[in-house]
């Protein structure tokens, strides 16, 4: 019962270090993070403060008491190298959080996109040995149960989670966090530079949406980037996406200098100029990003990462859902695609001015990656 106990408060508690707006603004965590050696290579941010929490954190030891605070962070390490089927159901491809968010948010978002079969799935779960540990693995009459869950993680990615409006909506929160703090704002520095202190797991769960909103709102100059882009973001002033397409189809082949371009074309300024130059955009609201879903803009919703989820055969062998699952192997290899999409806010203009604008990027960004305009 007390292992049972573990799981579930390590359910309960795993995501208690996202920051403000969640995985978003962990983009902002990392960039102003400092290098932390090895660490860095581990685990993402969130994970480390969620367990710093746990550990740390007066009320939360003194309910959990101390001993089984640090078995619920141990659950929760993602370099766990004991980490076996309990670990699994917390944070593995086919663990509890997952399941969870794609029916939930298919529900408020009105959407089917993200519905499977939860029961069939919990059904056709099974414990494979894996040496001295035991890990969690599908029955081989399970794998349509598994496609399911695939195709809707699939689908609800590609519907909801990177909707050209939640990607734009993303960018603005990063860039307007980046700017705040750039332009000076101490409280937001504070929050979104990580240290090793005491004091800063205290310090962090003072923070959530409404603080940080109200932070940039209330004390940046309105003249101030950070201000417009969450002023924007408040009363749904955001910039139109201009041109979306597939990264093929703008370089005749992926060689690796497109695929290096595609890496570092948000912060290219060169580009960003070229482009609201050409079409008469105003460069702080113009955006160029490049994105997949094995590469998401916002980190872990709904990365297709069920390669390595192993299948038990009636035999007694065992395989891999990608082996296993031809389905599954034409949806993973479709989600390394990797997508264009430019922003920007454009003057009023009629449809013939619009369709001549699209053509003018596509001109540009096939030069820059190399292809024939």
């Amino acid at each position: 019962m007390e292992l049972h106990q573990n799981i579930r408060l390590a359910a309960l508690l795993h995501d208690i270090g996202h920051p403000p707006f969640s995985h978003v603004s962990e983009n902002v965590l990392k960039f102003f993070r400092p290098p932390l050696g090895e660490r860095d290579k581990e685990e993402t941010l969130h994970e480390e403060i969620s367990q710093r929490i746990i550990t740390e954190n007066k009320d939360i030891v003194r309910i959990l008491t101390s001993p089984r605070a640090e078995r619920i962070a141990e659950l929760l390490r993602t370099d766990n190298v004991a980490a076996d089927y309990c670990h699994d159901i917390i944070s593995g491809s086919l663990d509890g959080d997952k399941m969870d968010y794609l029916l939930r948010d298919s529900y408020y978002t009105g959407v089917k996109y993200g519905v499977f079969d939860i029961d069939r799935l919990i059904n056709v779960l099974t414990l494979i040995d894996e040496g001295a540990k035991r890990r969690l693995a599908i029955k081989q009459e399970g794998i349509c149960a598994v496609e399911q869950y695939v195709l809707a993680k699939y689908f609800i990615a590609q519907q909801v989670y990177f909707h050209k409006i939640r990607r734009i909506t993303d960018i603005m929160i990063i860039e307007g966090l980046k700017r705040a703090i750039e332009e000076g704002n101490t409280k937001l520095k504070q929050l979104y530079t990580y240290r090793d202190d005491p004091s800063y797991p205290d310090e962090y769960i003072t923070f959530d949406d409404h603080t940080v909103m109200d932070e940039i709102l209330t004390n940046s100059a309105s003249t101030s980037m950070a201000f417009k882009y969450f002023d924007g973001f408040r009363r749904r002033v955001l910039p139109k996406e201009l041109f979306y397409s597939e990264l093929s189809e703008l370089t005749d082949e992926k060689t690796r200098e497109a695929m290096g371009k595609r890496s570092s074309i948000a912060g290219d300024t060169d580009l960003r100029d070229r482009i609201s130059d050409s079409l008469s955009l105003n460069p702080d609201f113009t955006f160029v990003r490049a994105y997949s879903l094995k590469d998401p803009l916002v980190r872990g919703l709904s990365e297709i990462d069920e390669e390595g989820i192993v299948i038990l055969l009636q035999s007694g062998r065992s395989k891999t859902l990608y082996d296993g699952s031809p389905l599954f192997k034409v949806v993973a290899d479709n989600s390394g695609k990797h997508f264009i999409s430019v922003y920007g806010l454009p003057l009023e203009i009629d449809k013939y001015e619009r369709d001549k604008g699209r053509l003018k990027l596509e001109s540009i960004l096939k030069e820059y990656f190399g292809g024939k305009p």
